[in-house]
């Protein structure tokens, strides 16, 4: 397994923003610094390629550019096409962007401001028009057929115009707008103060032709595609579902579901609305229901591959259920008092184990059949069909999990791994291996005080292995007899750099992977404490990389999870449930190679330094990039020498830099790469397929003839199925 990306993302962080393309039915759900897109009717979710430096603020969709605004004002421009990153800038006076037209509106000390993209493939903007009219900070920005709404504090709401670039003053309030809409001639508008108002233009000025006062305070709205329906979030976070046309001033329908919502939002032509903030939950408001409810679902600390669905534990005691493919919420448990410690499975559904005790037995759907309760406080557990297994400081315990009965109490130290074995009870504790059966116990003393261990099955059989206070690794077959020892973790330090392991497991292949904590400098907070995983092989380490960034209270539980793309790597953090996968299988990279700037890259090119260069470009996804590398190289000769890790990653931005011209020399490399990916039949023709669209738009572009001797059958207009 070469190069982790991560793939997907089960939950939501706690504070949850969200944008929705209402063309596509896609919704985008910024998830601390990664954006998750879903297809919610369709079950399809993917992770972007883009990776934001601080906590994504807001998100806004236009076309096939997607524009990220982080809560330290950074502005992230984004492909969505060719999924690759266009460009980011600092503006730290930033309280709200948007992109319109393929250009970035944003505000500044309450100025509104128009920038664009130079063409100079450097990733770098150029501000075009810089518009007054408002007196203090622009907080709303709502896209319109000839422009902008724009709020701000003081209470005015404006119309900007894309075409002569003016603004015009459209309605004050006492308070601050929290949403607007132009539907034809009218502008509909929601004020913090509960206030619905309508307003079309008579002479040349906006008038107010109705007034709703819903008598609530509010946090957030939303206004309908159509402009007759407002979604309300008051102060004491109910949804309020108004009509903006009748008047009546009680709600249609009314709902609480959490002191977490923060924001609320039509999609799905408003039959549902998006409720979001510690989590998201969609409101089906016609039915009253709640569907897909990931309410409180960060702070993940255990999780299990199970079946058709992945099932998780939180820091809060809830259970959740989610969707493998949709990476969507089946279904939440409300389970336990206290903090899940284990997901253990069976045949007919799972255990879930708390830190105060409980045990509790589900069937395949999550309904709870049995309870068990251990009355000590437990950090590990393991059942087979009949027994329960679970243990805590100082003890552990063998339970009948059909009659709910206790078998047998043992006095232990802190226990750290248990399995279940055919002859008993295998345990790891700090001091050492040791099992557990009817007749016997038996054991060996560690070499040193061990802080975590992990028992797995793997293709060479079951592998024991205990990660040492000083940083070794030391690695046990089934009979206890040492396999190999070497170093996973530097020394302990005190202070910067010091390393804290949080979770060990075995892949299917008999690699460990470790994961663990360490603190790093920062410039606004001192430090920062990120999470790395590494993976080892036979005692080499042959993979690392980034988890989390900002992971005071993260888990870092580990379990694997087989799909059709292989083995994949979940971890818990208190962001959400990272699922990482290999790049190898196609799957979405967070930039696990991305160590050269932009400016770096083009250097090494124009030094001569072109493979160099070019491993650089693909590690960025950038068009530009790779079009100046092709440009000064021969491109058979780079497409010989690039890392077989990155020859599959590379196919989507060489054709994007097709698509720009660089016909010949693209074809030329991917046709040399074709023959290093070892993909199958249907990738092949499916890039086959991606290949003859770019060739039928290309007909007047140099190269076009030489391109249709090297791939002839792209000539057809049409390919035969």
């Amino acid at each position: 397994m070469n190069r982790l990306a991560l793939s997907s993302v089960y939950g939501s962080s706690t504070a949850t923003v969200s944008a929705y393309n209402e063309k596509t039915g896609e919704l985008f759900v910024g998830v601390d610094r990664v954006i998750k897109k879903t297809k919610i009717r369709s079950g399809l979710a993917t992770v972007l390629k883009l990776e934001t430096e601080r906590q994504i603020k807001s998100i806004s969709i236009d076309k096939d550019l997607l524009l990220a605004l982080d809560v330290e004002g950074r502005v992230y421009l984004y492909n969505l096409a060719y999924n690759v990153e266009i460009g980011r800038m600092l503006n730290k006076e930033c309280h709200t962007a948007c992109v319109l037209n393929g250009k970035i509106h944003l505000e500044f000390m309450g100025y509104l401001q128009v920038w664009v993209v130079e063409e100079n493939g450097f990733f770098t903007f150029r501000k075009e028009k810089h518009i007054t009219g408002h007196q203090d900070n622009i907080i709303l920005m709502e896209r319109t057929e000839e422009g902008l709404l724009t709020g701000s504090k003081d209470g005015v709401l404006r119309l900007f115009s894309s075409e002569d670039s003016s603004s015009e003053t459209v309605a004050r309030n006492k308070s601050h707008p929290l949403c607007a809409r132009k539907v034809g001639q009218e502008i509909s508008a929601v004020w913090a103060s509960g206030e619905i108002t309508k307003l079309i233009q008579v002479e040349d000025a906006w008038t107010p032709i109705q007034k709703k006062y819903t008598m609530h305070n509010l946090l957030d709205a939303a206004i309908s595609t159509y402009g007759d329906m407002a979604v309300l979030l008051d102060t004491s976070h109910n949804v309020l579902l108004y009509s903006t046309t009748g008047d009546t001033k009680e709600p249609i329908q009314k709902i609480f579901v959490s002191d977490g919502i923060k924001h609320v939002q039509f999609v799905e032509e408003d039959e549902w609305i998006i409720l979001s903030g510690n989590g998201s939950v969609i409101w089906e408001w016609k039915t009253n229901t709640l569907l897909f409810n990931e309410q409180a679902s960060s702070g993940q600390t255990v999780a299990r591959d199970i079946e058709g669905s992945v099932v998780s534990g939180t820091v809060s005691g809830d259970v959740f259920m989610w969707d493998k493919g949709s990476s969507l919420c089946l279904k939440k448990i409300a389970a336990h008092s206290s903090a899940v410690s284990a997901i253990i499975p069976t045949e007919r559904g799972f255990i879930s184990v708390s830190a105060n005790g409980e045990c509790k037995v589900h069937k395949a759907t999550g309904t709870v059949i049995k309870q068990i309760s251990a009355e000590i406080p437990l950090l590990v557990a393991d059942a087979d069909e009949d027994i329960l297994a679970v243990a805590g400081p100082g003890k552990m315990h063998t339970y009948d999990i059909k009659r709910s009965k206790l078998i047998q109490e043992y006095d232990i130290d802190m226990p750290l791994a248990i399995k279940m074995m055919q002859n008993g009870v295998l345990l790891i504790s700090m001091q050492g291996i040791t099992t557990y059966s009817p007749d016997s116990v038996s054991g060996k003393d560690g070499p040193e005080q061990f802080v975590n261990a992990s028992i797995s099955e793997t293709k060479d059989g079951l592998k024991i292995s205990c990660l040492g206070e000083s940083g070794m690794v030391y690695t046990y077959n089934h009979e206890m007899e040492e396999l190999v020892e070497y170093r996973a973790l530097p020394k302990y330090t005190n202070g910067m750099g010091k390393n804290t392991p949080l979770g060990m497991v075995h892949t299917e292949n008999a690699e460990l992977i470790i994961t663990y904590k360490t603190a790093r400098p920062d410039k606004v907070s001192t430090f920062r404490e990120t999470i790395f995983a590494s993976m080892f092989y036979n005692g080499q380490e042959i993979d690392k990389w980034k988890v989390a960034e900002h992971a005071l209270s993260s888990s870092g539980y580990l379990f694997t999870q087989v799909s059709a793309f292989g083995a994949l790597i979940g971890i818990c953090t208190e962001s959400g449930l990272y699922l990482f996968s290999s790049a190898e299988t196609g799957m979405n990279s967070l930039g696990a190679w991305q160590k050269e700037t932009p400016q770096e890259v083009s250097q090494q090119i124009e030094k001569g330094d072109v493979l160099s260069g070019l491993i650089g470009a693909i590690a960025l996804q950038s068009p530009s990039l790779v079009h100046m590398a092709l440009s000064s190289g021969d491109p058979v000769v780079l497409a010989k020498y690039l890392p077989s890790e990155l020859a599959l990653q590379s196919v989507s931005v060489v054709l994007s830099a097709m698509s720009n011209g660089l016909v010949e020399r693209a074809l030329m490399f991917l046709e040399e790469i074709l023959k290093k990916i070892p993909v199958s039949s249907v990738l092949r023709r499916q890039i086959i397929l991606i290949l003859s669209s770019v060739i039928n738009t290309s007909h007047e572009t140099t190269g076009y003839a030489d391109a249709l001797v090297t791939f002839p059958h792209l000539a057809l207009k049409e390919i035969e199925e």
